[in-house]
C-alpha cells in the first residue's frame, strides 16, 4: 500500500504489482552481482565473504532451475576462489540463465541494465551505443 499526497491529504493507494518468473528474478540478481564483482575486480579490491556466500547461494538456486551439461561443471565456490575467478563463474552463470529467459524477459533485462545507449548496426550485427530501441 503506497501513501500518496493529494490536495494536502495522505491517500492510500494500492501500488501496481509486477509479476516476474523465478528465472527472471535470479537473472536480475546475477546481473547485479556481476556488476558489483566487475567493479571490485577492476579496482583490485578483495571480494568479501558476503559476496562469496551470495554467489554460492545463487549457484544453488541456478542448479535448482537448470540441469544438464551446461551447469554440471560449474566449480564449487569458497573463500579461496580469486575475485577474477568468482567474476568468471558469475558471468557464466548469468549467461547460462539468460539462455533460458523468454524473449520478453531478456528484453526487459537488457532495458533495465542498459545505460544510455543507442543501438546502431546493419543486419544481424548491432552495436549498442545508447538507450535501447523501442522495437
Amino acid at each position: 500500500m503506497a501513501m500518496v499526497a493529494e490536495g494536502g491529504q495522505a491517500v492510500s493507494k494500492v501500488a501496481p504489482s509486477i509479476d516476474r518468473s523465478g528465472r527472471s528474478i535470479l537473472s536480475f540478481q546475477l546481473e547485479s552481482l556481476c556488476n558489483a564483482l566487475r567493479v571490485a575486480v577492476q579496482s583490485g579490491q578483495p571480494v568479501g565473504s558476503v559476496s562469496v556466500r551470495l554467489i554460492g547461494k545463487l549457484r544453488v538456486d541456478l542448479l535448482k532451475m537448470v540441469s544438464g551439461r551446461c551447469v554440471e561443471d560449474l566449480p564449487d565456490i569458497d573463500e579461496t576462489v580469486k575475485p577474477a575467478d568468482l567474476l568468471a563463474i558469475a558471468e557464466v552463470m548469468n549467461g547460462t540463465l539468460d539462455a533460458f529467459l523468454s524473449p520478453e524477459e531478456g528484453e526487459e533485462k537488457r532495458r533495465f541494465f542498459s545505460f544510455d545507449r543507442v543501438d546502431v548496426g546493419v543486419g544481424p550485427l548491432r552495436l549498442g551505443l545508447g538507450r535501447g530501441r523501442d522495437t
